[in-house]
C-alpha cells in the first residue's frame, strides 16, 4: 500500500557554518510537511559550529519526527560528509542541504506531492535561487530552472541518453543546480553513495546514476536559496582564481570516469584546459587583476570558442544546401 504521508529527511552538511546555519536549520522548522527528521552532519568545524546546531536542535527537536546531530573527529571532505548524513537518513526522499542556503518553505511538501503523480522519479531536479551574503530581495540574483536544458528532461529522453550528456557537456553546461536536486534513499543505496575519492560529489553521483538506469526528472518548482559568499567556491569575491589540489582532484576523477569514454578531440579539450587552469594557480594569479583576466580568457575560451563557432556555421551552412 501507497505511503502517502512518507517520512521525509532534511540531511545539512556542515563545515564551520557557524555564520549561517541558523538560518538553514530554520528553514527546515518552517516546512509546510510535518513528517520530517533532520540530521546535522559536521565535518569537523573549527568554529562553534556544532554548538550552534546542538543548542538549535534541543530546543526544536519537537518539530521533527527524529533528529540526529553527526560528528566526526577530522575533516573529511564534503563527499564523506554527505554519505555520513545521508547513511543515517531513515526517510523515504533525503533532500541535502549545505549549511549555509535556505530551503524554501515548500520544499518537501513538494516533492512528496511531486513523488505521488510520478512514482517512477527517484532523483529529481528542480528551481533554485542564488543570492548574495545576506537573505534580502533586493541581493537576489540568477534564478535556475531548465532553461536551455528541456531536452534533458524531455520525458522520451532515456537516463543513457542523460549519461552522455552530462559526460560530454556537464563541465560546460552543467543542466540542473545540484543543490536543488532531491534523491531517493534507495537509489543512493543502489549507486553506492557519493564517492569518496573525489570532491565532485555532485557530478560523480550524477553520472554513476545515469549509467545504471536512474534518470534525472525535473519538477519545476523552487525548492532552494543558494548562497554565494566570499568563502564560497562560486563567488565572485572569491581571491584565488584556482585551488591547484581541487583542480588535481578534478583532473583524477576526469581520466577515470570522464576522459576514457570521450572522443579523441573532446579530451583533449579537456587536458588543454586542465593546463591553462594549473599554470595559472601555479602563478598565484588573481581574477580581480585585469591583466591576469584577460589572458586567463583569451587562453581558456578563445581558442575553442572560435573553433565551435566554424564548427556551428559549417553545420548550418550544409543543411541549408541539403535543402
Amino acid at each position: 500500500m501507497e505511503n502517502t504521508n512518507p517520512l521525509v529527511s532534511i540531511v545539512v552538511i556542515s563545515y564551520n557554518s557557524s555564520k549561517y546555519v541558523l538560518e538553514t536549520l530554520e528553514s527546515a522548522k518552517v516546512q509546510t510537511y510535518e513528517n520530517i527528521e533532520l540530521i546535522v552532519s559536521d565535518d569537523c568545524s573549527i568554529d562553534n559550529t556544532v554548538e550552534i546546531c546542538r543548542n538549535w536542535i534541543n530546543e526544536n527537536r519537537n518539530r521533527f519526527v527524529r533528529t540526529e546531530l553527526i560528528t566526526f573527529e577530522k575533516n573529511t571532505g564534503i563527499p564523506a560528509n554527505c554519505n555520513r548524513g545521508a547513511k543515517a537518513a531513515k526517510g523515504e526522499w533525503i533532500k541535502l542541504i549545505a549549511g549555509d542556503d535556505i530551503l524554501a518553505v515548500d520544499c518537501v511538501k513538494n516533492i512528496v506531492e511531486y513523488s505521488k503523480i510520478n512514482p517512477q522519479a527517484e532523483i529529481v531536479a528542480s528551481c533554485a535561487q542564488h543570492f548574495l551574503e545576506e537573505f534580502k530581495p533586493e541581493n537576489f540574483g540568477e534564478y535556475r530552472s531548465i532553461k536551455g536544458n528541456e531536452n534533458f528532461f524531455n520525458t522520451d529522453i532515456s537516463a543513457l541518453e542523460q549519461y552522455n550528456f552530462l559526460l560530454r557537456k556537464y563541465y560546460m553546461r552543467s543542466p540542473m543546480c545540484s543543490p536543488s536536486v532531491y534523491v531517493k534513499k534507495s537509489a543512493l543505496i543502489k549507486n553506492d553513495f557519493y564517492d569518496e575519492r573525489y570532491f565532485m560529489e555532485d557530478y560523480s553521483f550524477f553520472l554513476k546514476a545515469t549509467k545504471n538506469g536512474y534518470k534525472f526528472y525535473f519538477m519545476d518548482k523552487l525548492s532552494v536559496y543558494y548562497r554565494v559568499h566570499t568563502d564560497s567556491a562560486s563567488s565572485p569575491n572569491r581571491g584565488q582564481l584556482f585551488d591547484a589540489h581541487l583542480y588535481l582532484k578534478s583532473m583524477l576523477f576526469e581520466k577515470k570516469e570522464v576522459l576514457p569514454y570521450l572522443k579523441w578531440h573532446e579530451g583533449f579539450i579537456r587536458y588543454y584546459k586542465y593546463y591553462i587552469i594549473k599554470g595559472m594557480s601555479f602563478l598565484n594569479m588573481n581574477k580581480d587583476n585585469v591583466f591576469c583576466k584577460s589572458i586567463f580568457v583569451l587562453l581558456y575560451y578563445s581558442p575553442f570558442r572560435q573553433i565551435q563557432i566554424l564548427k556551428n556555421s559549417i553545420h548550418k551552412h550544409s543543411k541549408i544546401i541539403k535543402k
